[in-house]
């Protein structure tokens, strides 16, 4: 444990300069949740933004390709029928891009957040996170607001949809350290995985509302979407600028209440303002480096998830139409349980009966075992639908404990450096993103057959349980004491 010097007095209390204001008691929510509510929704909306352009570039003419081979399910009466039904509106296939092509599109956002993911987590811990967001917020919005513009302007060249997705990528990849450094400040300990689950569970919510909203406007044009989550983006981004404060202390609104309860348990290592990095510690602390490991299996494992959805079922099993099937609705339950799952997290913590390195490497065991092994199954049941459906719901409903389990660890193993941490895992991640789709394409699905997308996910099952075996034995829950630090006097 550090000495009492090694404390900053800036950590003693979240509130230690409060006066309740006369306005407090009109604020019917609790201040911490007007700050996960807004969050919530900015990181649901930003993610909507990822996938917009990549849903529009890309999707209808992957749905298209159609392989027919002794290895691969037989087409059905309605697979054939639902092949010969187009959209009015061909978005953006009008353009002659190669599949590569759309696939560079797709890939350029992940190199756009690789170039400001560290640099966003370093200015969030030694900054504060409200105004990164804010920023990222508004250049996010005005991108998505012009890119339609940009993009007729460059009349099918692809250097200037890959600058569109670039500059999202920079822009967005901020939000997550950002938002993680704020939680350090205002979520109590045992709300942890409660609020991490609220807030960033919303991705999964985010990534579905572009494919419903491209369906509603797909007999129309292609640039309302662009329109309409830039316009929410804006009022999104002013609502947090308005609502939300950096740090309890900060926010005039905090009722009496609240006060007590977040100075119950308070973060005595907590340091505000510039304060020296410990880089070799961090990166040579095997909580770490477990964490890291869980990062990469996890990562992977999901692209392999998508990729089955999007390709394995529609052009394998000739499963028919995804909108119109019951493979969609997991996607829409997933966040609910990832909330339940955080609260059933913090529950046990706060009760002792478990303690949080405990709590969180059982989740890390069922979420990513559990699913490693319904991922054997689906390619046992090779042309069985139903229970490919099964298995793959199951797969997901485990897989939703990820939010309590490895993003939550981030505050559990450094509050003060939590956004740095999660800039590193989210780029490890986002590298993962960036390369597997290519590589799964390229040397595991050529021609879409039973007995290639068996190794993939055999394959897949080994390295997500390889991460997860990492992270049990060198993971942990506890605070690290490279954690604790002074702040800099200049």
């Amino acid at each position: 444990m550090p000495s009492s010097d090694q404390i900053s007095s800036a950590g003693v209390s979240r509130t230690s300069t409060f006066l309740e204001s006369k306005y407090s008691k009109y604020f019917v929510i609790p201040q911490r949740y007007i700050f996960c509510l807004l969050a919530a929704l900015i990181v649901l909306n930003a993610t909507s933004i990822e996938y917009s352009l990549e849903i529009i570039a890309l999707n209808n003419f992957i749905s298209d390709k159609q392989i027919q081979t002794n290895d691969t399910c037989p087409f059905t009466n309605q697979t054939q029928k639902r092949g010969q039904i187009r959209p009015t509106n061909d978005s953006l296939l009008i353009y002659d891009w190669k599949l590569d092509t759309r696939y560079m599109i797709r890939d350029s956002f992940f190199w756009g957040t690789l170039l400001s993911f560290i640099p966003g987590g370093v200015c969030s811990d030694q900054l504060g996170g409200k105004y990164i967001v804010t920023l990222s917020v508004l250049f996010t919005a005005f991108t998505n607001l012009v890119a339609p513009a940009i993009i007729d302007m460059g009349k099918g060249r692809v250097g200037f949809v890959i600058m569109v997705r670039v500059c999202l990528g920079l822009f967005y990849s901020v939000l997550d350290a950002a938002i993680m450094s704020l939680l350090a400040r205002w979520a109590p300990i045992y709300e942890r995985a409660t609020m991490t689950a609220l807030i960033y569970g919303s991705k999964v919510l985010g990534e579905q509302i572009p494919y419903l909203v491209h369906k509603a406007f797909q007999n129309f044009t292609w640039r309302p979407m662009f329109y309409l989550f830039a316009c929410v983006h804006l009022i999104l981004g002013v609502s947090w600028h308005l609502l939300v404060y950096p740090s309890p202390a900060q926010n005039p609104f905090l009722t009496l209440s609240e006060k007590k309860y977040l100075d119950e348990e308070p973060d005595l290592s907590l340091v505000d303002g510039w304060k020296e990095i410990p880089w070799k510690r961090l990166l040579t602390s095997k909580a770490f480096l477990g964490l890291c490991c869980f990062q990469i299996g996890s990562g992977w494992a999901w692209v392999v998830f998508r990729e089955t959805l999007f390709l394995y079922m529609p052009r394998v099993l000739k499963s028919g139409a995804l909108w119109e099937s019951a493979w969609w609705t997991p996607l829409f339950l997933y966040y609910g349980l990832a909330i339940f799952y955080g609260f059933v997290a913090d529950w046990y913590v706060k009760g002792r009966h478990l303690s949080v390195t405990a709590m969180r490497k059982i989740y890390i065991l069922i979420s990513n075992f559990g699913p490693a092994l319904c991922l054997i199954f689906v390619s046992f049941e090779r042309c069985n639908e139903f229970t490919v459906m099964i298995y793959t719901t199951i797969s997901l409903c485990l897989d939703a404990m990820y939010f309590s389990s490895n993003m939550t660890n981030s505050l559990d193993l450094a509050s003060n450096f939590s956004g740095i941490i999660t800039a590193i895992t989210g780029s490890l991640e986002y590298l993962i993103f960036g390369l597997s789709s290519r590589l799964i394409n390229r040397f595991f699905t050529t021609e879409d057959s039973l007995s290639q997308w068996s190794f993939l996910l055999w394959l897949t099952c080994a390295i997500e349980i390889a991460g997860a075996i990492v992270f049990l034995m060198v993971g942990s829950g506890e605070t690290q004491n490279w954690n604790y630090v002074e702040k800099a006097i200049n």
